[in-house]
């Protein structure tokens, strides 16, 4: 249950014309617009199609029954206005931007192709045909009504069936396990093994170790590590590997 015109209709409304016979740009278009025409169709989930589809023949046959042809019980469903009414020549625009390279995936994620729709949204409101949305106030509570079609059914149907299609594709910053760092440590040690008697070499590998095992060990957030207080530390790094029952090593940091 969604606005719907066929791919010509969406092409000249967009162009003021037919597509050309062999124009590989006419072309591009078209099956962008097709696209679209899809993501929103399958906005809805399967289920919810099929009953929608069972509901309004259930409805013809029973107005038959009584006389009521569907002239008489559907709403007319066109014709449309010769414009982009929907905004398909951006919903074809995004098509497009949602076919670049990705840094982590092949194409760029869902979330990227909506920066397109967000930069429409900015500018529409920036425009004259914005500056006709009025503002109802109730209290501190301020509400806009916005004529962009950017919000309206038909392009919230496609952004959505967009999404359904596309998925997410989470890379979250995973937790270093302690294996990890095990093996992390052994690598240190051999390096500073093999920088033996090279004291440049060996700072190059104590830094980078240091800086490692402190943030690893107290949980601490990479711009608070360059906090350490080295001096302090050093002050009481024997009384502290000294001690009775719980050997450790301090950590001091810069007020």
């Amino acid at each position: 249950m969604v606005q719907f015109q066929c791919d010509i209709c969406h092409f000249r409304n967009i162009q003021r014309r037919s597509p050309e016979p062999g124009s590989i740009r006419d072309r591009l278009l078209l099956r962008c617009i097709r696209r679209a025409n899809l993501d929103a169709c399958w906005a809805r989930e399967s289920t919810t199609v099929a009953n929608n589809t069972r509901n309004v023949k259930n409805l013809l046959e029973k107005g038959a029954t009584i006389g009521a042809g569907s002239d008489a019980i559907m709403v007319p469903a066109g014709p449309c206005p010769l414009r982009d009414d929907n905004l398909m020549a951006v919903a074809a625009t995004m098509m497009q931007r949602s076919l670049d390279a990705g840094m982590n995936n092949v194409h760029v994620q869902y979330h990227t192709v909506c920066q397109l729709w967000s930069a429409v949204h900015n500018q529409w409101r920036a425009s004259v045909e914005g500056q006709a949305a009025s503002v109802m106030m109730r209290g501190t509570t301020k509400l806009m009504t916005s004529t962009c079609p950017t919000n309206g059914e038909w392009f919230k149907r496609f952004m959505l069936g967009l999404h359904k299609r596309a998925g997410d594709s989470s890379c979250p910053d995973l937790a270093v396990s302690i294996e990890v760092m095990l093996a992390l440590t052994q690598r240190f040690d051999r390096l500073w093994i093999l920088a033996e008697g090279d004291s440049k070499k060996q700072q190059e590998v104590l830094f980078p170790a240091l800086f490692t095992v402190a943030a690893y060990a107290s949980g601490l957030r990479g711009e608070d590590v360059p906090l350490m207080d080295l001096f302090s530390m050093f002050k009481h790094f024997a009384e502290g590997m000294n001690h009775p029952k719980h050997p450790h090593a301090v950590l001091a940091f810069q007020k």
